[in-house]
């Protein structure tokens, strides 16, 4: 049997020097080894809290160094921020089990020689005061380090929704998750299904505005293996996720073009209110993420879905009633999901996001009916990506023209532009945005 910590050292050493994704690392180092289920949540655990609290678990250690953090080996950063998290911020391990423990961890993965400052850093930190920073927040960039976040964020959004704003939707980020479903029954069924769940240790709360979305208040771990989600009964998918599809509007017996759709969350959405008829043309540049969208499609059973691998900027597409685009994006909407996300993302990558969006945008409204309606969604928090791309679309396509009446309900979602945003700390939802365009 191997430590979990020591798997979890691997991973977060390869994400830390590599431009990886951290699901493709994690995925293929746990394939590599004999481990048992808690072992695996375990290291699911510890590497994504890693990777969530680094800003603040360098900050501490950088307090207990004589020279600059940035001067050690990428080894030993790695093994001094897991056994700093689990010190600090971790209860289920007294503070004189870690210390001994992770010298010996040092010891036997990198060698004698980091024993001394791994035992100093770790005895020192041990006797801080971890519920405020040491010395107060006294610029943006220490309030960074201790939300943990990187610069460059922070200021964009305490300029975007100002200081107090900011902190809370990081602090909203650094919470555990809380997930949502999406059960596909009629509403008489709801109350049937939810007491099925509670039964089997699964607690439901209704989420807003919506007799479909619920809340996952305990036992989510237990739903990749019931029986209604094998079935295709429930899906995991969040409610702001599924506004971009109430949008959208789709009618049974329409067709519909789902790109950059992969993995099918929202073509499993449209194709429940389309009662599985129609046609629902999805489709994703990567392969790989089409066949799980096939697959996905298969365990709910349903025939309304085509799946195709194509690129929305160039590829050709069937007329369509509908179009949804799920942009591809820097997906800083999801950082509660995908903590990893804040430390792969450059301002740049914004710019480059914005391009491409617009390419797919001004390419695939070519592909809308007269009278249809085109739906742009993406899960990031950046203006850019967002009503600065609809503007310059509506800019050269007069035949376009803004139209969110579909959702009274959601009016507080609305933005000064007349989109809809949502933010994770003020909506309890991820961060999505969205606009309706109908052609005349």
């Amino acid at each position: 049997m191997e430590d979990p910590r020591i798997v979890s050292q691997k991973i977060l050493l390869e994400f830390f020097t590599t431009k990886k994704r951290l699901s493709v690392i994690t995925a293929n180092i746990i394939a590599s080894k004999s481990l048992k289920s808690k072992e695996i949540n375990r290291i699911y655990a510890l590497t994504r809290d890693v990777i969530r609290w680094k800003g603040r678990l360098d900050y501490w250690i950088d307090s207990a160094l004589d020279r600059p953090l940035s001067t050690l080996d990428n080894s030993l950063k790695v093994l001094l921020r897991i056994s700093v998290y689990e010190l600090l911020m971790d209860d289920t391990v007294p503070d004189y089990a870690a210390i001994d423990s992770w010298v010996n961890i040092a010891r036997k993965s990198i060698g004698e020689k980091v024993t001394g400052i791994t035992n100093a850093i770790l005895r020192s930190l041990s006797k801080i005061e971890t519920s405020k920073p040491l010395n107060g927040i006294k610029s943006e960039s220490v309030l960074a380090e201790w939300l943990s976040f990187p610069d460059w964020m922070i200021k964009r959004w305490i300029s975007q929704f100002g200081k107090s704003s900011t902190r809370e939707l990081c602090e909203t980020f650094n919470e555990i998750h809380e997930y949502t479903i999406r059960i596909k029954y009629p509403e008489s069924s709801m109350s049937e299904i939810t007491h099925r769940c509670k039964e089997d240790g699964i607690k439901l709360c209704a989420a807003e505005a919506s007799t479909r979305f619920f809340k996952v208040k305990a036992g989510f771990n237990l739903l990749a293996q019931h029986p209604l989600f094998l079935d295709g009964s429930i899906s995991i998918q969040d409610r702001a996720a599924g506004i971009a599809v109430d949008l959208l509007n789709p009618v049974p017996g329409e067709t519909i073009l789902d790109v950059c759709g992969a993995p099918g969350t929202k073509a499993l959405y449209i194709a429940e209110l389309m009662e599985d008829t129609g046609r629902i043309l999805a489709s994703d540049p990567d392969s790989a993420r089409v066949k799980l969208g096939i697959t996905d499609m298969l365990r709910h059973k349903l025939k309304s879905i085509e799946w195709n691998v194509k690129d929305a900027t160039k590829d050709e597409f069937e007329l369509a009633d509908g179009i949804l685009i799920d942009a591809p994006c820097t997906g800083t909407g999801v950082i509660g999901k995908h903590p990893d996300i804040k430390w792969r993302r450059t301002m740049v990558n914004i710019h480059e996001m914005a391009n491409i969006q617009l390419a797919i945008l001004n390419h695939v409204s070519n592909y809308l009916k007269p009278g249809g309606r085109l739906v742009y969604s993406t899960c990031s928090l950046e203006p850019e990506e967002n009503w600065n791309v609809i503007n310059a679309f509506l800019k050269l396509s007069p035949k376009f023209e803004l139209d969110m009446n579909t959702l009274d309900e959601h009016n507080h979602w609305v933005d000064s532009h007349g989109t809809l945003q949502t933010l994770p700390h003020r909506d309890k939802t991820d961060g999505m945005y969205a606009a309706r365009l109908i052609k005349n």
